[in-house]
């Protein structure tokens, strides 16, 4: 009797064994699904980054072409020459070399590639004009968006070096079949009024807009005036693409080019103080006013590559 009291029943052993069955299942369904969570994750990831690859890849109106072997493997960017030795490269877009080259100003590129792309001697008259008055930015938009300018310069001066989030502090259009007349547009002054009045101009298809380095300014216009640029030469990516990336800046480009200095002393001066000091107000228009005479020579040059790479 007392051996029997002692010994563990056998029902009771079923009972506990049966009961650790029961977790059987449910543990292994937790793992499965996680299992499956974790492939799926895994899938989703590599055609976010095969979306990704495929989107920088992808050849825009704007980019360049490599050749026709390089084509059939697939389309990329054009790098800096530098790294695309021996590549034939095409300036060639969705609407064409003769369209693409109407609208820089450029239509007669052969005879012009011909003459080295000669730019005229000495500088043309200019004036500066401040425009801070609404009546002065109506005056200037009803100006550009006359029939007879198609290309003007522009640069934006932007101040963040004592703010968070910083702000446009100075608009520079200069065109240069009105002798290269410059006009420094205050946008403190006028802030609900710039985006209004120059988003037609600035987001024109019809108007090339001439800018160097042109990345910031982009965003900062699309940030303090919703105006999302169109139809823009950047001197600084010609320069990359045609494998200048150690002498791509304004200031290399004015000596190489043009035989001038530029100085950089107001490079990280406060744009928001008012009224400007006459150094800076040269220094805002220098920025712009020689833009176009750079945009001839870079689309000289990057038309001789193109040429002699059709030729070859």
């Amino acid at each position: 009797a007392t051996a029997g009291q002692g010994a563990p029943s056998p029902s009771g052993s079923r009972s506990e064994g049966d009961g650790g069955d029961e977790f059987t299942p449910v543990i292994e369904w937790l793992k499965f699904t996680v299992t499956a969570a974790a492939l799926v994750s895994a899938g989703a990831s590599c055609c976010w980054l095969i979306h990704q690859h495929r989107r920088k890849t992808r050849l825009r109106p704007h980019e360049k072409q490599v050749s026709e072997e390089e084509g059939r493997e697939g389309r990329e960017k054009l790098r800096p020459a530098g790294e695309n030795k021996g590549r034939r490269v095409k300036l060639t877009g969705r609407f064409g070399k003769a369209r693409a080259l109407a609208s820089l100003g450029l239509a007669d590129v052969k005879a012009k590639v011909g003459a080295g792309f000669a730019t005229p001697e000495g500088e043309s008259s200019e004036s500066v004009t401040w425009v801070d008055t609404l009546e002065g930015l109506e005056s200037l938009k009803s100006a550009l968006e006359r029939g007879d300018v198609h290309e003007f310069s522009l640069d934006v001066e932007h101040h963040s070096y004592y703010s968070f989030r910083g702000s446009v502090s100075l608009l520079q259009i200069s065109v240069p079949t009105w002798q290269n007349a410059c006009y420094l547009v205050d946008p403190i002054a006028l802030k609900p009024h710039v985006g209004p009045l120059l988003k037609g101009v600035l987001e024109s298809e019809a108007i090339l807009k001439v800018m160097h380095g042109a990345s910031n300014d982009v965003l900062w216009l699309q940030r303090d005036f919703s105006i999302f640029l169109t139809n823009i030469f950047d001197t600084e990516a010609a320069c990359k693409a045609l494998g200048r990336s150690d002498r791509s800046s304004l200031a290399s480009l004015l000596k190489d080019f043009l035989g001038l200095e530029k100085k950089s002393e107001y490079q990280r001066a406060d744009w928001r103080q008012r009224p400007l000091p006459p150094g800076m107000l040269s220094y805002a228009s220098n920025d712009v006013k020689h833009l176009s005479r750079l945009k001839t020579i870079l689309v000289g040059q990057l038309c001789e590559v193109s040429l002699n790479a059709g030729a070859r």
